[in-house]
C-alpha cells in the first residue's frame, strides 16, 4: 500500500500567538484556559472544608478563605483555622461573605450570627443589638469612601461608617426582601441585586429599578463593572449586560446562557471570569466589544461560588464541594492534548527550513505549519509504530524514523505520499533512533544495530568501524569544523577526516550513554555532552574532560539535552524536569582550583509544576525530544505535552514577598509589643526566639530569608528555603536590639524593608552585667588572694624542708649578704648576661648550695628573681633618663638580658607594664 498522510481539519489559530507572544503580568488572555497552572486544595491537603463561600486578602498578604463553617488563613503552604464562632458546638453556623476594607480590616458576614470584624488578632462582633437590620447577611461590599454595605435577608441594605449604621429599605424604594449582590461603578452609582426583584441602582438616597429585557422577575446574584465601563449582571438564567439604560440578557451566541451565575470578576489583564452552576467560564472580548466575545470553560459540572484575584495576579476559585483552585500564569507554557496534540507523550521535534514545527508523539505526527496549527496524523502505513527522529535534507525531503517500521521520506511536490525504507533496503534495523543530514548532504541514520549513511540512494553500514564504540546510536552532530560526533550507549565517537576515533584521551566515564552533544557558541573548542546517568560532561579540545554530577551540585545525573540561551545560561532537560545553570559558573568550576576564588559549586535554577510544567519528567526517546527554535525559544518534550520557554521573555514575579514575624518567644513565653511605648522591655532574658515567615502565595516553598540582630551581629544569616524559619539568641548582654528579617521570592526579588522587632533587655542591678562583672571581679580577687597566700606558704614550707638538715652559721649569712650587696650594687655583676648561680657563689666565696639557701630563706627569692630585680631597677632608671635615641632594645642588653622576650616578661612581672608602655607613661608625665 502506498503510504500517505491523512489531514484532519480544525486548525487552532491562537497557537500562533501562543508560540510568539507573551505578557508580563496576570493571566495571559491569549492562552487557552487549560494552559494556566492549576493547583487544587481540598480537605485532603489542608483545607478545612470542600465548600468555599468567600475569598479575600488582607494587606499583610494572607489569603482568607471561608468554608461553610470555618474561617481560615492561608500563607501559601498551610491553612490556619481561626475560631470565628468560638467553641460553640450547637446550631448550624455558616459564613456567607468576606470583605477587606480600605483600612485593612477583615469583615465576615454570617447566617444568623451577625457581622464579624477581625483586626490585630481580635474579633469584634456586630449584631441587631448594635443596629444591624438582620443577623443573617448575604453579601458585603466596601465602596470608594470606605463605607461597608451589608446586604441582609429582610429587605434592608445597611451602611456601616465609623461604627454608625444607616438602614435603607422600602422607604428608599428598595422593595425586595433579599439582597444578593452590591457593587459600585466608576461613576459612584451603587448597584443592588435582589432575589426575584431584579436590579436596582441607588442614586440620591433612592433606589431605581432597572429592567432586564425579557427577564423582569429575575434573581440578580452578581454585579461587576469591567475596565471599559461596561456593567455585567449575573442572574439565575445567565449573563446580562447593561447599556443604554437597560440590561439585556445575552443569548447563546454571545455569553454564558442558561446557567445560574454566582460570581463575576475581572482580572488585571481584562479577562472576565464567571462562576456558574456548571463550571468556570473565561470571557475574552474582541476588538468590537461583545460581538466577537470568546468563551472558554473549566471545571465542568462544578458549582463555582466565588472568584478572587490576589495581589500576585493569581485567580482563586471557590467551589461548592470541590474545594479551592488557583489559576495562574507560569513561566512555562504547555501545549498538550487539551490544546490539540494527538498524544501527551512527545517523542521528537524538528523545525524545518520553512520554520514548520514537526512533533512526533506516541500516537502520531503533528505539524505546526508556519505558525498556524494544523493537525496531520500518520496513518496505518506506520504499522502502529511510534514515530521517532525527524530530519530534513538539502533537497527539502523530510525524513521520519520509526521504532519498528523503518525510515520514511516525504518528498516536496509529491503531495502526501511517503516512501518507506526498511532492512530490505539495507538498513541494519527498522528501529531508527537518530537522524542527521550533514553539510555535504549525506543522511546519517542511527539505529539500534548500527550506523548507516544514505548517499546517492545507497545505504552504507559503519557498524564495523574500529572507532565506533557501540551499535545503539543515540545522537549525531556536526560541529563548525565539519567534524562528526556520534553518541552511543557506550560512549562518544569522533568522525574526523573520514576516520573515527575515541575523544577524551581515555578520561570520559566508561560506558557513558551519550544522548546529546552541543558545541559552545563562544568557544568552538568546548563541547557540552549530555549523559544519561553520568551528568553533564565538558570536553575541551579532544582530551580535557570535566564531569559535572550531583556531587558537584548538578540537579540531576540523567541529562537528555543541553541548550544555550543569549543570556549565558545552559538549559538542560532531565528526568526531574528542566533546569538552568550559568555557563561561566560551570567553566569556573571546571577550570578553578581551591584558592583561586572561582566557583566550587554549581548554582542552578530548576523549574517544576509550580512554574507551569504539566509533568516534571522530560521525554527521553530521541535526540531531538527537546529543541531550540530559530527564534531562540526552547521547546521541551515531556510526558504530558510540549513545555515552551522563551528565555528572553520569561515572566518574573517582580512583587517582593511579604515578610512576617509571626511569633516571638522568650523564656517559654510569647511576647507582645507594649502598645503605649511601642517597644518591649525585658527584665529577664535567658533566650529569645523569632519565628518568621512569608505570606507570598506563589512558590512559597522556594522563598529564601536572611536575618540579623542589630547591636549584636554585623552580618546577615542566610536561610535556604528548606531550612527552619526560626532564629534563636542566648546570653545577650543588656541593651536595645532590633531583629530584622528580609525575604526573596523564587525569582530572587528581595523585600529589602522586611519586618523588624525591637526590644530592650534591661535587668535589675542584681541581674545586670555590671553586677555580674563586679561579682566576678570580687570572686577572682578572693580566689587570687587565697591562691597567692597558699603559694607563699607552700614555698616557705618547701624551702624549710629543703634545708631542714642544714644549719646556717649567722656569721656566714651576714658576710654573704654584705658581699652580695657589694657585687650587685657596686660592681653591678647583674649586667653580665652569662651570670649563673655558680659564678655568683664563687664571687661571694660560698658554695652554690649555701647561696641558694640564703636567697630563699633571707630574701624569699630564687636566683633568677634576685638577679632580675636589679636588672629591672636599672632598666627603669635608664628609661627615665633616656633621650629619643635610646631604644628599649638597647636598654635590654645593657642591663644584662640576652633576649628581648625575657626582658619583656621580667619587666611586666615587676612593673605590670611593658617597657614601651612604661616609657610612654613617662613621656606623658613630662
Amino acid at each position: 500500500m502506498t503510504p500517505y498522510i491523512r489531514i484532519f481539519p480544525g486548525a487552532i489559530a491562537f497557537f500562533l500567538w501562543f508560540l510568539l507572544t507573551g505578557t508580563l503580568l496576570g493571566l495571559d488572555p491569549l492562552k487557552s484556559i487549560d494552559q494556566y497552572v492549576q493547583e487544587d486544595w481540598t480537605t485532603g491537603n489542608g483545607l478545612p472544608g470542600n465548600s468555599v463561600a468567600a475569598i479575600s486578602q488582607t494587606p499583610d498578604g494572607y489569603l482568607w478563605v471561608a468554608t461553610r463553617q470555618q474561617l481560615c488563613r492561608f500563607n501559601g503552604v498551610k491553612f490556619l483555622t481561626l475560631p470565628l464562632f468560638g467553641n460553640a458546638q450547637t446550631g448550624y453556623k455558616e459564613i456567607t461573605a468576606l470583605k477587606v476594607d480600605r483600612d485593612g480590616n477583615l469583615w465576615a458576614g454570617t447566617r444568623g450570627e451577625g457581622l464579624f470584624k477581625y483586626k490585630d488578632q481580635v474579633f469584634e462582633i456586630f449584631t441587631q443589638k448594635n443596629g444591624l437590620s438582620s443577623n443573617t447577611i448575604n453579601c458585603l461590599y466596601c465602596d470608594l469612601k470606605n463605607n461597608l454595605w451589608i446586604g441582609a435577608e429582610n429587605g434592608f441594605l445597611d451602611r456601616l461608617n465609623e461604627k454608625e449604621i444607616t438602614r435603607f429599605g422600602k422607604e428608599n424604594g428598595l422593595m425586595e426582601p433579599y439582597i444578593y449582590a452590591v457593587s459600585e461603578d466608576s461613576r459612584g452609582n451603587l448597584w443592588v441585586g435582589t432575589r426575584g426583584g431584579g436590579l436596582y441602582r441607588f442614586t440620591n438616597r433612592r433606589f431605581v429599578k432597572i429592567p432586564i429585557k425579557d427577564f423582569d422577575r429575575c434573581d440578580v446574584t452578581a454585579i461587576k463593572e469591567d475596565s471599559s465601563g461596561g456593567l455585567w449582571i449575573g442572574t439565575n438564567r445567565g449573563l446580562a449586560y447593561y447599556r443604554g439604560g437597560q440590561a439585556e440578557l445575552l443569548d447563546k451566541s454571545r455569553g454564558v446562557y442558561g446557567y445560574v451565575i454566582y460570581d463575576i470578576s475581572e482580572d488585571s489583564d481584562g479577562n472576565l471570569w464567571v462562576g456558574t452552576g456548571n463550571g468556570l467560564f473565561r470571557i475574552r472580548k474582541g476588538w468590537s466589544g461583545l460581538s466577537t466575545m470568546e468563551t472558554n470553560k473549566l471545571m465542568n459540572g462544578s458549582v463555582v461560588s466565588t472568584i478572587f484575584e490576589d495581589r500576585e495576579k493569581s485567580i482563586w476559585v471557590g467551589t461548592d464541594g470541590r474545594g479551592l483552585t488557583r489559576l495562574r500564569d507560569g513561566k512555562i507554557r504547555t501545549f498538550s492534548v487539551e490544546s490539540g496534540l494527538p498524544h501527551e507523550y512527545v517523542v521528537d521535534m524538528y523545525e524545518d527550513r520553512d520554520k514548520n514545527l514537526w512533533v512526533a508523539t506516541m500516537d502520531g505526527l503533528t505539524r505546526f505549519d508556519k505558525g498556524i496549527l494544523s493537525r496531520e496524523t500518520m496513518t496505518v502505513e506506520f504499522s502502529d509504530a511510534v514515530v521517532g527522529p525527524i530530519c530534513q535534507d538539502r533537497e527539502g525531503n523530510t525524513w521520519f524514523g520509526t521504532y519498528g517500521s523503518g525510515l520514511y521520506k516525504l518528498e516536496p511536490g509529491r503531495g502526501k505520499r511517503l516512501t518507506n525504507f526498511t532492512t530490505r533496503d539495507g538498513l541494519p534495523s527498522d528501529s531508527i533512533i537518530s537522524l542527521y543530514c550533514d553539510s555535504r548532504g549525506i543522511l546519517w541514520v542511527g539505529t539500534s544495530r548500527g550506523l548507516n549513511t544514505l548517499e546517492n540512494g545507497i545505504f552504507k553500514s559503519h557498524h564495523d568501524n574500529a572507532g565506533l564504540l557501540a551499535n545503539e546510536i543515540y545522537c549525531i552532530y556536526e560541529d563548525s569544523k565539519n567534524n562528526l560526533w556520534i553518541g552511543t550507549d557506550k560512549g562518544l565517537t569522533l568522525g574526523k577526516n573520514g576516520r573515527f576515533s575515541i575523544p577524551g584521551g581515555g578520561s570520559l566515564p566508561p560506558d557513558v550513554m551519550v544522548s546529546y552533544i552541543y558545541e559552545d557558541k563562544d568557544n568552538n573548542d568546548i563541547y557540552w555532552i549530555a549523559a544519561k546517568g553520568n551528568g553533564l560532561i565538558r570536553l575541551k579540545g579532544e582530551n580535557e574532560v570535566f564531569t559535572f554530577t550531583t556531587a558537584t551540585g548538578l540537579y540531576s545525573n540523567t541529562i537528555y539535552q543541553v541548550f544555550e540561551d543569549a543570556g549565558g545560561y545552559l538549559w538542560m532537560s532531565c528526568d526531574k524536569g528542566i533546569f538552568k545553570a550559568v555557563k561561566k559558573n560551570l567553566d569556573d568550576l571546571a577550570a578553578g582550583a581551591e584558592g583561586t576564588g572561582k566557583a566550587q559549586k554549581i548554582e542552578y535554577t530548576y523549574y517544576g509544576k509550580s512554574d507551569g510544567l504539566k509533568s516534571e519528567e522530560c521525554s527521553r526517546w530521541a535526540q531531538h525530544s527537546s529543541i531550540k527554535t530559530s527564534d531562540g525559544r526552547l521547546l521541551f518534550g515531556a510526558t504530558k505535552g510540549i513545555s515552551i520557554i522563551d528565555p528572553q521573555n520569561m515572566k518574573i514575579n517582580a512583587i517582593p514577598p511579604p515578610v512576617l514575624i509571626e511569633r516571638v518567644v522568650s523564656n517559654n513565653k510569647d511576647l507582645e509589643l507594649d502598645k503605649e511605648t511601642d517597644r518591649l522591655i525585658l527584665r529577664s532574658l535567658d533566650y529569645i526566639q523569632f519565628y518568621f515567615a512569608t505570606s507570598t502565595l506563589i512558590s512559597s516553598d522556594r522563598v529564601s530569608f536572611k536575618y540579623k540582630l542589630e547591636n549584636y551581629e554585623d552580618s546577615w544569616t542566610m536561610v535556604a528555603p528548606s531550612q527552619v524559619k526560626i532564629a534563636t539568641y542566648r546570653g545577650l548582654p543588656p541593651g536595645r536590639y532590633t531583629f530584622r528579617v528580609m525575604a526573596a521570592n523564587s525569582d530572587g526579588i528581595w523585600n529589602e524593608k522586611g519586618a523588624s522587632f525591637t526590644f530592650d533587655f534591661s535587668p535589675g542591678f542584681i541581674r545586670s552585667l555590671l553586677f555580674k562583672i563586679i561579682l566576678g571581679f570580687l570572686t577572682l580577687a578572693a580566689a587570687a588572694s587565697v591562691f597567692l597566700a597558699g603559694r607563699k606558704y607552700l614555698r616557705h614550707r618547701r624551702a624549710k624542708n629543703k634545708y631542714r638538715d642544714s644549719l646556717l652559721d649567722p656569721e656566714i649569712v651576714e658576710q654573704c649578704m654584705k658581699k652580695l650587696s657589694y657585687v650587685m650594687d657596686i660592681e653591678k655583676l647583674y649586667r653580665d648576661d652569662k651570670l649563673s648561680l655558680q659564678a655568683l657563689s664563687k664571687k661571694v666565696s660560698v658554695t652554690p648550695h649555701i647561696l641558694s639557701q640564703v636567697l630563699n630563706e633571707r630574701m624569699d627569692k630564687s636566683f633568677s628573681d634576685f638577679v632580675n630585680s636589679f636588672r629591672i631597677e636599672e632598666a627603669k632608671k635608664m628609661l627615665q633618663e633616656a633621650d629619643e635615641e635610646t631604644s628599649v632594645l638597647r636598654v635590654c642588653y645593657e642591663v644584662g638580658f640576652n633576649s628581648k622576650s625575657a626582658f619583656y616578661r621580667a619587666f611586666k612581672k615587676y612593673t605590670d607594664r611593658t617597657p614601651s608602655q612604661y616609657q610612654k607613661e613617662l613621656k606623658e608625665k613630662k
